[in-house]
């Protein structure tokens, strides 16, 4: 983690760059699972840039709700 103002909750879940970082994973992350389930139970498959898409538009939906934390994967 940061050697920042670990102490603070709002800074633990919000503003530290390494938990921003690890929220990016972990939107990633699942949106590859639910990918994988696609690909095994409806025989769905979308192309790698398809993938990027949707987890960007994903960030972009979790951001409109308040999860500022997800705002930097919009400008990429």
């Amino acid at each position: 983690m940061c050697s920042q103002d670990w102490t603070a909750s709002e800074h633990l879940f919000i503003r530290c760059s390494f938990t921003r970082q690890l929220w990016v994973n972990i939107l990633a992350a699942f949106e590859v699972w639910k990918e994988r389930n696609a690909r095994i139970f409806r025989a769905a498959c979308l192309q790698q840039e398809q993938l990027l898409l949707k987890i960007k538009a994903e960030a972009e939906a979790w951001v409109t709700a308040g999860a500022v934390v997800l705002g930097c994967l919009e400008g990429e």
